[in-house]
């Protein structure tokens, strides 16, 4: 009887380990890569680097993979008059620009707020490399407070146009990944 509660918990642990952050139809995210992925970004928690190919044969837990799905889509993606890395680069540093993401990070100090700005994508893909209180306004003047982990993975599906400010005495660093399909 032991033996098999002890099976069953390592099967359950070994499944939670496998389950996705995120999987909708635009991405699929995990900490372990999937077998075969090639449209997949892999974002290291512990420097922020980001890099795009296949996923790596090594498994780390501090890795974060997104794989792209529909990535040979034509990608109908442009830039708005307001993207952040054209009209913020005090907080906004462009990582990776391909045919499937557009990646990059975002830094904002104690206290400090970005500018208004608008993405266009249908969908984006945010790691979050610290703990993070932030207000989030949008265009119309609506509020909300997000609180976030270092290592969580949130998505937000379509175009937008808002500005975050940092509620923290603290910096906080994320990675955003636009999709392109």
């Amino acid at each position: 009887m032991k033996l098999f509660f002890s099976i069953a918990a390592v099967a359950l642990l070994c499944r939670a380990a496998d389950e996705p952050l995120l999987n909708n139809d635009q991405v699929f995210v995990s900490r372990l890569a999937s077998a075969g992925a090639i449209n997949c970004l892999i974002i290291d928690l512990d420097s922020g680097d980001a890099f795009w190919g296949s996923a790596p044969a090594r498994q780390e837990a501090r890795l974060i993979h997104i794989e792209v799905k529909n990535g040979d889509a034509k990608a109908k993606f442009r830039l708005s008059k307001t993207d952040p890395v054209a009209i913020d680069r005090e907080h906004t540093k462009l990582l990776i620009d391909n045919k499937y993401v557009r990646a990059f990070r975002e830094h904002l100090g104690p206290k400090e707020g970005e500018k208004m700005h608008e993405r266009l994508s249908g969908g984006r893909v945010v790691v979050w490399l610290t703990d993070a209180n932030v207000q989030v306004m949008s265009i119309g003047g609506e509020a909300k407070k997000i609180h976030q982990k270092a290592g969580d993975v949130t998505w937000s599906g379509g175009p937008l146009t808002h500005r975050g400010e940092n509620l923290d005495e603290r910096a906080i660093e994320m990675i955003v990944v636009d999709l392109k399909n």
